[in-house]
Parts: structure tokens; C-alpha cells; sequence
């Protein structure tokens, strides 16, 4: 298997005696969200010394532990799908982005808040519709984009794998494209 750790570029100062504070949402079984954003921590922790939090839940739970901790953070991860925010944590949620500090989200965080289904138009610039049935996707990266610093390091020979497409062929016109899967024919953006 293939890992793939996407080094997220930002504007950190090495003089800053702080580190980078990350915290991770997550909550996905089918994805097996929870799982791997603990091995996604090690690497975050191990590359960029970072001080890493995080809400560990279910699908569709009302429960977000240690969410807290969000008020601090540079940057959020958001790995779940469909969960019950309850009305103090949404606040701490549209609070982090309303500071407009970093969010990064990751698959089913298109759909990842019942209670704010607008987080993938707004923030994401995402367009999401409902995926497709599994399929053999073919993953090739935007040609246009071969210098960007999220696709240094990635290998794209022969990169195929076995997923669900989701619909996002609406995605805001200032989004970069910068992996697109082909699958039964059609081609689906997979990461902007």
C-alpha cells in the first residue's frame, strides 16, 4: 500500500517559539477516518514538530470531544461525515473559521456537519452531490499544476485504486484542480 502524506505548505515562522498547532476532526468508519489520522499525527508531529489535538467521534455523533481545543489552533483537519453539531460546538466550529486560519478538509468533509451543510460551498469551494457506486479509479494530477508545492514527492505511474467518486463537477471558479480521477468514463475532481 501506498502512503501518502500530504505536507501541507504554510506560512510558518521557524522563529516563532510556539509550534504549529493542528487539530484534527474526525469521525468516518467507512473511511476509517479515526484510524488513520492517528497515523497521519505521528507524521505531522515527527515533520513538523507540531503540537496535534484531536476530536475523535463517529458518524453521524452529537458528541465532539476535546473540540476546545480548536480555539487555539493554526490549522484544522476535518475527516467526518455527517455529524450532529450541537449548537455550542458549531460556534467554536464557524468561530475557528471565521478567523480565517487554515482548513484543510479531507474526503467526506464535503458532507462532514449535518447541522452546516454549507462548510463545503463556502469554505472548500466544493460543489458536492452524492458520490457514485465503487469503480477502478485511474488518479492523474492537473499537468497545469506540476509545481505545486502539495504535489511535490507524489508519485502518479500507475496510480489506480478502488473508491467512490464524488459528484463535485460545480466547484468554484477559484479553485486549483490538482488531482482528477477517471472512472467508468468520466472524469471526477479528487483534490482542489
Amino acid at each position: 500500500m501506498t502512503k501518502i502524506f500530504l505536507l501541507i505548505p504554510l506560512a510558518i515562522s521557524t522563529l516563532n517559539a510556539q509550534p504549529l498547532h493542528i487539530h484534527i476532526i474526525s469521525g468516518s468508519k467507512e473511511y476509517k477516518a479515526n484510524e488513520s489520522m492517528v497515523e497521519y499525527t505521528k507524521e505531522l508531529i515527527k515533520v513538523f514538530k507540531a503540537k496535534v489535538t484531536h476530536t475523535a467521534t463517529s458518524d453521524k455523533s452529537k458528541n465532539l470531544p476535546n473540540l476546545n481545543e480548536l480555539k487555539d489552533a493554526d490549522l484544522l483537519i476535518i475527516f467526518c461525515r455527517r455529524l450532529d453539531v450541537q449548537t455550542n460546538d458549531l460556534t467554536i466550529i464557524h468561530d475557528y473559521l471565521k478567523s480565517k486560519k487554515s482548513v484543510i478538509g479531507i474526503r467526506s468533509a464535503s458532507h462532514a456537519f449535518q447541522t452546516f451543510l454549507g462548510l463545503d460551498k463556502q469554505y472548500f469551494g466544493g460543489s458536492y452531490s452524492g458520490h457514485d457506486k465503487e469503480f477502478k479509479i485511474t488518479m492523474k494530477k492537473n499537468e497545469t499544476q506540476n509545481d505545486h508545492a502539495i504535489l511535490k514527492g507524489v508519485s502518479f505511474t500507475n496510480w489506480v485504486r478502488l473508491g467512490k467518486p464524488y459528484y463535485n463537477y460545480t466547484n468554484s471558479k477559484d479553485t486549483v484542480l490538482l488531482l482528477s480521477g477517471t472512472a467508468n468514463n468520466k472524469n471526477h475532481p479528487m483534490a482542489w
